[in-house]
């Protein structure tokens, strides 16, 4: 929806509806300007794939992703990968139940230094 569009800097997709999509692969891959996104009233009901989603998003420092349904999710490949002015992130409203795929979630988050998973269940995860 979004990719390549190096030069923005803020979205506000607060009054967008999403239930029904299930794909949201690459969906910012490559804002490489992007600091802020407002999620506030994000609905993600049927959402199965988030790989790459942020991947390359490099001037994001912060991320809220609380209203995030997640549920059902199977792939988060690359999710934050690159995302190197990342300071916090907090994916502690994550259910991660059905997620399958990890690889390289966090590569390249080399500012991360506060990540709350703590109720990650990965239990069916197997990259």
């Amino acid at each position: 929806m979004f990719s390549g569009c190096s030069s923005l800097e803020y979205i506000n997709l607060n009054n967008l509806d999403f239930t029904n999509i299930i794909n949201m692969k690459s969906m910012f891959e490559g804002c490489e300007s992007l600091k802020e996104i407002e999620f506030s009233e994000y609905k993600t009901n049927n959402l199965l794939y988030m790989d790459s989603m942020f991947k390359g998003c490099s001037s994001l420092t912060y991320l809220s992703l609380n209203n995030f349904n997640t549920s059902k999710i199977i792939n988060m490949e690359n999710l934050f990968m690159d995302c190197s002015s990342l300071i916090s992130l907090n994916l502690n409203n994550f259910k991660t139940e059905e997620l399958q795929n990890m690889k390289n979630m966090f590569l390249g988050c080399s500012s991360l230094n506060s990540l709350v998973i703590s109720n990650f269940d990965t239990s069916n995860v197997n990259n």
